[in-house]
């Protein structure tokens, strides 16, 4: 018999904890950057990328870029970004990183309603050709709520699975997601590499083996009044 669902929801973001997508859209970027002749670094992507709605990604990529874009040549960058993103998809496949699935068993298994909150907009295609459309209850993305760090894909995600904020979980990868639960008032879980992530309270190099009664102890975190 599954255990009785504890008060607590577990959101995910996307890239670079549930999918190794991140690798792509770096991929993709440095392509670009390689054709257009703009100074882009592992760097850059790590540090501002990670994490944030496709048009804050290209204005911070174009920073360095040797001429100026106007709103349609930035529209057809987005396209072929994206374009070339779903290429080398097409080419590398698409599986769920090492962890998740052993971790998302376990939340089910005490019925612990899972969510996905992502500043990519193309969440919901992802999540089903990876095969995890099925196991989470919400997903939220940038065509839904204005991207991270504004807190609001994660509150929606929150409201979607009829939980509080102060009730939620959020396992992130980058600072502006760290930042959007913080805003949101929830716990969050700092999933990667320790030198880029620097020190974060809830650290984990990785999802596999993680310990699911300490991540659902995770002292809450309330909004000052």
């Amino acid at each position: 018999m599954a255990e009785q669902s504890p008060e607590r929801g577990v959101i995910f973001d996307m890239d670079g904890v549930l999918l190794r997508t991140d690798e792509y859209h770096y991929q993709s970027w440095r392509e670009m950057a390689d054709e257009l002749g703009v100074s882009f670094s592992r760097q850059t992507f790590d540090q501002r990328m990670r994490g944030v709605e496709r048009s804050t990604a290209l204005a911070i990529f174009l920073e360095s870029a040797p001429g100026r874009f106007d709103d349609a040549q930035s529209r057809e960058l987005l396209d072929e970004k994206n374009r070339r993103f779903f290429a080398i998809l097409e080419r590398e496949g698409i599986r769920p990183l090492d962890g998740v699935m052993a971790l998302i068993d376990a939340l089910r298994r005490r019925r612990v309603p899972i969510g996905v909150g992502s500043s990519s907009r193309n969440t919901r295609r992802l999540l089903q050709a990876a095969g995890l459309a099925s196991l989470v209850e919400a997903v939220v993305d940038a065509n839904d709520a204005p991207g991270k760090p504004s807190p609001d894909i994660f509150l929606s995600v929150a409201k979607a699975l009829r939980r509080s904020p102060a009730d939620c979980v959020v396992i992130e990868d980058a600072f502006d997601g760290i930042e959007a639960a913080r805003r949101a008032g929830m716990a969050v879980v700092a999933v990667g590499d320790r030198e880029r992530l620097g020190e974060q309270p809830n650290f984990v190099p990785t999802l596999e083996g993680i310990d699911v009664d300490w991540l659902l102890s995770l002292p809450q975190r309330r909004l000052a009044t």
